[in-house]
């Protein structure tokens, strides 16, 4: 190698770690959450290129009503998770993406589905395929549930946006890509102060939960991002007030973490624990509910694939394919089929792929809706029936 050539290197490594702590607060200082907010953003910027693959685990020991649960909007009908075991694997580079996952899950009424998802885009269309149903999407769609470490403590709880975009609240959450709205509530943010957990300096922001109409508050979140690890969450802790403001209902952290490059850190294993709420409320008794653990396999910030690795998503024979451009299905029907025609879904495609988002990829398959809606189920049904609760996530 040349002197020139290696003078460039050096310059390019010292500018990469000049970005990463320019990003950073000064330690244990007072901010603004504008400030804080802003320095998280720029930290985000140092994952945008990831290869990350990560095994999900998921145990819940609630004491569920028997029988079947619905959705709060009636649509889906089914029996509360137990269990659930995920692989999932998130590329991103440059303008691509790629996320394939499968994931295997048992529910109360001891029925058992496995589920295969993979989506895609190579910068002119999205193709997507869970289970039986398949997409393919002109220009770039959002799907999957990306793994980026600012958003992983959150993930834990079924927030899929940016970390940057749910601490400034409601309108940057609805412009997120991934942002989930609720048509009856709203989140807002307000910062804390300097703390330290687990001996790592950290910046703590409470988010809160609050009904629209009413004004009411119902939940607030307590987050502790870290200074010396990226201002990524090191701690999540949750509060329903349904349950008690006093008391949390759970409690995510980080139990391991990696520096993956000079000043560059990343949340290798991660813990989150939930009470049983149902109970809690019904009996004052504070019990295991659910528990679930992220393990990162395998990590990089520097993919380098072809660009064939952003179409391959498989799509045989007997799949249900939708054809879309822009918001409108284009096209319908069962690949190797002779009747090419099948009947679009009701609602437009912007409420179609918005819901893919917010419920996971897997939303397009029966089992996996029930899981996912019946979080909103969870919360409507509590103030309507104590009885039918379902004890679940907080955010």
């Amino acid at each position: 190698m040349s002197r020139f050539a290696a003078w460039c290197g050096a310059i390019l490594c010292v500018a990469a770690l000049s970005s990463a702590f320019l990003a950073r607060p000064a330690a244990g200082a007072e901010m603004t959450l504008e400030e804080l907010i802003q320095a998280v953003r720029e930290n985000e910027l140092l994952y945008a290129n990831i290869d990350v693959t990560l095994h999900d685990s998921f145990r819940d020991r609630s004491e569920h009503s028997p029988g079947k649960i619905t959705s709060f909007d009636g649509k889906f009908h089914g029996s509360p998770l137990v269990s659930e075991e995920r692989s999932a694997r998130f590329v991103a580079q440059e303008k691509y993406f790629r996320y394939e996952e499968e994931t295997n899950s048992e529910t109360t009424e001891g029925e058992q589905y496995t589920i295969v998802h993979r989506s895609a885009y190579d910068g002119d269309t999205t193709r997507l395929r869970t289970g039986g149903i398949a997409n393919l999407a002109k220009g770039y769609k959002p799907a999957g549930l990306p793994i980026r470490p600012h958003n992983l403590l959150l993930r834990m709880v079924g927030r899929c946006e940016r970390l940057s975009s749910f601490l400034e609240g409601d309108a940057a959450i609805a412009r997120d890509e991934y942002g989930y709205m609720e048509y009856d509530a709203e989140r807002f943010t307000e910062y804390v102060g300097p703390d330290r957990f687990q001996g790592l300096r950290c910046q703590v922001v409470r988010s809160f939960g609050r009904d629209r109409k009413s004004g009411q508050l119902y939940n607030h979140a307590d987050v502790w991002l870290a200074e010396d690890r990226n201002l990524i969450p090191a701690r999540y802790v949750g509060y329903e007030y349904r349950v008690s403001q006093s008391e949390p209902v759970g409690e995510g952290v980080v139990i391991e973490w990696k520096e993956i490059q000079p000043g560059i850190w990343f949340p290798m294993h991660a813990e989150c624990k939930c009470i049983d709420q149902r109970i809690a409320i019904l009996k004052g008794v504070r019990s295991t509910g659910w528990r679930r653990e992220y393990v990162i396999e395998s990590v990089s910030l520097m993919p380098k694939y072809e660009r064939s690795f952003f179409q391959d998503v498989p799509i045989p024979p007997g799949t249900i394919v939708y054809e879309i451009e822009g918001d409108r299905i284009t096209r319908s029907y069962q690949l190797g089929s002779p009747s090419s025609s099948v009947r679009p879904p009701k609602h437009t495609l912007t409420t179609f792929w918005r819901r893919l988002v917010a419920g996971g990829a897997f939303l397009l398959v029966g089992c996996i809706c029930i899981v996912l809606m019946s979080r909103r189920y969870r919360r409507r049904s509590l103030q309507k029936n104590m009885q039918r609760i379902e004890a679940g996530g907080w955010s």
